[in-house]
């Protein structure tokens, strides 16, 4: 009997440790390219006169842990990224990118 039970508590413990292995780590690699935005996503509380571009191009920065997101430069940590100034933040999720800027936010497709 106590055998058993130690033989669930194992699976259970293999289990539990196999979902937290799954965090995924993003480099500059990753984030650098063209992204399209996806409208549907977009929110603005003044839409009138503040919007998100509907392209956005990221390119390496000046150094090795930074990128430029349409000219503005940010220090990536994994795949996510803060503006200094926070004028904004992006989050990278495989080839699509949650953006929030000026207070706006929506999503952005890589091309």
């Amino acid at each position: 009997m106590k055998g058993i039970i130690v033989l669930f508590l194992f699976t259970g413990l293999l289990f539990a440790s196999c979902e937290t292995d799954e965090v995924s780590n993003c480099t500059s690699a990753d984030w650098i390219g063209t992204y399209t935005l996806d409208a549907s996503t977009e929110n603005c509380p003044d839409s009138g006169t503040v919007s998100l571009v509907e392209t956005m191009v990221v390119t390496q920065g000046s150094s090795s842990g930074s990128l430029s997101f349409g000219g503005l430069e940010a220090e990536i940590d994994g795949c996510s990224v803060k503006e200094s100034s926070l004028i904004f933040s992006a989050t990278l999720n495989g080839d699509s990118m949650d953006l929030t800027a000026f207070g706006c936010s929506g999503t952005y497709n890589k091309n």
